[in-house]
């Protein structure tokens, strides 16, 4: 159904439906397009939550895992609002009290994994109040504002407890885990900015009518869809083979484009109020073309500043562990007594690689053989 006035999630405008028939695209071909996509990405999550109940079933937490998964998929659906008004004495019940339950699943799964535990221990005894407000918020009179509030609190909470976990207590295993869920979340939170900031560089595309906002919601669709392969991966703890790479550059690029898109933002609003207190005119041209020009000049500048924070945050050991290379290769072709050359050879082993013991044997031509140990 196109929506004359007041849109709901999903529905067309009638700008939006005259695009499409331009395309030669019906009404009931969009329709089609919009079930498969919903059905499809629903049974993501429902595949997940399968999954995971039928391979590990042994912990509360991993049935608790199962459980949000499922009733993410349940609510996954953008037609949700339309089936809501049309059933206004049922739905409306069911899915307030299935978004409250997602969330709170959601909650208490981040404050446990990846060991099912709450680490520090004194996390346990903030769920309870965290729940029972994120528990109240969902009801009147709390608005959707305080609802918003109250979820980013408990987020960044997590956010802080998971931190700690990571570097106190998690064994190499369990960061792997950890790493496969801030890829989950981490791709679909570098998606969400790259939509968001696509209009501030074309404005045209903010234009009512435009087919913009059922690309984008399509895309955040499967994009979300991701989440649930890799948390499924971090909880069987199946083949977690190194995300580095692919986490490093998402959280350089993610927060590049981020920043850069408020630098352009703020550039542009300054430009546009400077042109209009000097001239009394509007110069949008120019702005454009000057923020721009600032962002293409700032992009390599900033990217390695990001990248040299986030290895030295994130990545400690093997940021120190290059450098300590880079400064062997360059004694390699300096150095020519072999004696000198095998005790830095074992100093940078032990550096980088951090074994428990380190031996260098070395059989000379004559004579007994050599051995070097780290000190």
């Amino acid at each position: 159904m196109v929506c004359a006035t007041s849109c709901r999630a999903g529905q067309l405008t009638s700008g939006q439906a005259a695009a499409l028939g331009q395309f030669g695209i019906s009404l009931e071909a969009y329709a089609l397009f919009a079930m498969m996509l919903t059905v499809t990405t629903s049974l993501v999550w429902f595949g997940a939550a399968a999954l995971i109940f039928w391979r590990r079933t042994d912990t509360l937490f991993l049935l608790l895992a199962a459980t949000q998964l499922a009733t993410q998929g349940a609510l996954n659906s953008p037609a949700g609002p339309a089936v809501t008004a049309s059933h206004p004495l049922i739905f409306p019940v069911a899915t307030s009290t299935l978004t409250t339950l997602n969330i709170v699943l959601f909650v208490v799964f981040l404050a446990l994994f990846p060991t099912g535990r709450f680490t520090p221990r004194w996390l346990g005894w903030l769920m309870i109040p965290a729940c029972a407000a994120l528990i109240a918020t969902q009801f009147p009179p709390f608005t959707a504002e305080a609802q918003e509030q109250v979820i980013l609190a408990c987020l960044i909470g997590l956010i802080v407890a998971q931190g700690y976990r990571y570097r106190a207590v998690s064994t190499p295993l369990q960061r792997q885990q950890t790493r496969w869920v801030i890829l989950g979340i981490a791709l679909n939170v570098v998606v969400q900015v790259v939509l968001s900031i696509i209009p501030a560089f074309t404005p045209e595309l903010a234009a009512p009518g435009t087919l913009f906002p059922v690309v984008t919601g399509s895309v955040s669709t499967l994009a979300l869809a991701v989440a649930p392969i890799a948390f499924t991966v971090a909880v069987l703890r199946y083949r977690l083979f190194d995300l580095d790479l692919l986490l490093n550059r998402t959280l350089v690029y993610g927060s590049l484009s981020a920043l850069l898109a408020a630098i352009y933002v703020g550039c542009f609003v300054a430009l546009q109020a400077a042109a209009r207190g000097v001239t009394g005119q509007q110069s949008s041209a120019a702005a454009i073309t000057v923020s721009t020009l600032l962002i293409a000049t700032l992009f390599q500048p900033m990217r390695r500043r990001i990248q040299t924070f986030i290895d030295l945050r994130f990545y400690r050991r093997k940021y120190d562990a290059a450098k300590t290379l880079t400064a062997f290769s360059a004694t390699l072709r300096s150095e020519v007594d072999l004696e000198n050359l095998c005790r830095e050879l074992v100093t940078v082993v032990d550096t980088s690689l951090q074994p428990t013991r380190t031996w260098l044997l070395v059989r000379p031509t004559s004579g007994a053989a050599r051995a070097w140990q780290a000190g």
